[in-house]
């Protein structure tokens, strides 16, 4: 009789090959995965057509095009949503309502195995289609910057840039994801990812992003009026003789100031940011996104649950091939007599 080992007993196998599970994922998502780098390259396309076509030269003068300038934006900003929506919020609430998670755990492969290979497969290709789509952008930025003055601290033009454009892309797929994984109902995940996503853009706009540039402004005595070419006014007030503000700028005139300064003393302040601080504020928002994606990923591996284990396997402990082949034999001989007595009626 053979000798059992502990390998024998294990009748779930302790793993897949990666190499499989990832040509397993990348064959079962190849629809998605395939539309989001047709769409990359479909914008990073017509982006580099919009440049040919943004700077008008006259006979009088040289202007930017406002209305290709609108086509440029909508291209930019519909990207992120379109990936985030119909990319990343149906992964998650898919598979749980197809039952491939349960069925998972009975291949030795787990449920966040699977998850991170998922996402890998899918930010690879997020990140090809956002550089591709980052390249069109910066030649139709050097073309808009003959005519425009940069840096452009309009809200639009700020997130319109290659850099934060990555990092939006990546982050609004991220948090799709884990809306997914909390609805774990595919409509259902795309409208709250839908929601989701406009509640943060409403909350950018209105409130952040002028926190963000007073947090890196500075503030300092001008004359009225006085200010930096390229430098983004925030806000400026008056202030008396012993550091306190008495009224905005904004409600003051350049007459007034003048008579105020001259009878009682009082300083107009400027707050501020230069254009040196541009790429500063870039690299802020881009690390306020990584985040964002970094705490999302994190929230759809917690919403898995539980310790990713695979099916219990039968465990020996503190036994030899030897004794495992003895208590067979023992198991055996016992069976054997057992069954002796039953049949002759004999009694121990």
């Amino acid at each position: 009789m053979t000798a059992l080992t502990e390998r024998d007993l294990h009748f779930v196998p302790n793993g897949v090959d990666v190499r499989k599970i990832v040509r397993a994922v990348v064959i079962r998502n190849r629809v998605p995965l395939l539309a989001i780098m047709c769409c990359s390259l479909a914008s990073a396309s017509l982006i580099y057509w919009l440049s040919f076509h943004i700077v008008v030269r006259t006979s009088l003068q040289t202007y930017e095009n406002s209305q290709y300038l609108l086509y440029f934006r909508l291209v930019v900003f519909s990207v992120p949503f379109l990936v985030g929506v119909l990319g990343g919020a149906p992964i998650l609430a898919t598979e749980y309502e197809s039952g491939s998670f349960r069925f998972t755990q009975t291949q030795g492969v787990g449920r966040r195995r699977l998850l991170l290979i998922t996402l890998t497969s899918y930010l690879v290709v997020l990140v090809a289609g956002s550089g591709l789509v980052g390249i069109a952008i910066d030649r139709f930025r050097s073309v808009d910057n003959v005519v425009r003055p940069a840096p452009s601290w309009a809200i639009g033009s700020f997130f319109s840039q290659s850099m934060t454009f990555l990092a939006i892309v990546v982050a609004s797929f991220c948090v799709c994801v884990f809306v997914g994984a909390i609805v774990r109902r595919t409509v259902a995940g795309i409208t709250t990812a839908v929601a989701t996503l406009l509640i943060g853009t409403l909350l950018i706009c209105v409130e952040f992003f002028q926190k963000s540039l007073a947090f890196m402004s500075t503030s300092v005595e001008a004359k009225f009026g006085s200010i930096g070419r390229h430098s983004h006014l925030i806000s400026y007030w008056v202030e008396n003789g012993h550091g306190g503000r008495v009224i905005n700028g904004d409600l003051l005139s350049p007459a007034q100031f003048q008579i105020l300064r001259v009878t009682r003393h009082y300083t107009f302040w400027v707050q501020s940011i230069p254009a040196s601080h541009y790429q500063a504020v870039q690299f802020l928002w881009f690390a306020i996104f990584a985040l964002v994606a970094a705490i999302a990923i994190m929230g759809a591996f917690w919403r898995l649950g539980g310790n990713d284990r695979l099916l219990p396997r039968l465990k020996i402990n503190h036994k030899s091939s030897d004794d495992l082949q003895e208590n067979s034999s023992f198991s055996g001989e016992g069976e054997r007599r057992t069954h002796r007595q039953e049949r002759f009626g004999i009694d121990n």
